[in-house]
């Protein structure tokens, strides 16, 4: 587990990840926290924590280049049905 808000954290993480597997065929961006706090009570600082959290923290988790998934081993494809 690391802190999503820590851009090297969770870059460090997802090095040990890929070193560990080889690859990393899929990534899940997911944390938060929750504050019971009436919104008079809630200061500047809870605020940017909250977004730091919940919105900048999803940009962070990347794969290493060349670490991701293999090719693909199907093509998409789509059919169409004539009128």
């Amino acid at each position: 587990m690391c802190d999503v808000r820590d851009a090297d954290a969770v870059r460090g993480f997802v090095e040990r990840a890929a070193d560990r597997f080889g690859r990393i065929d899929g990534l899940v961006n997911n944390a938060g926290q929750s504050r019971m706090k009436r919104l008079d009570d809630t200061t500047a600082e809870d605020w940017r924590d909250e977004l730091e959290l919940k919105f900048t923290g999803v940009l962070h988790p990347s794969p290493p280049p060349g670490r991701t998934c293999g090719p693909r081993t199907r093509e998409a494809s789509s059919t169409s049905t004539p009128s």
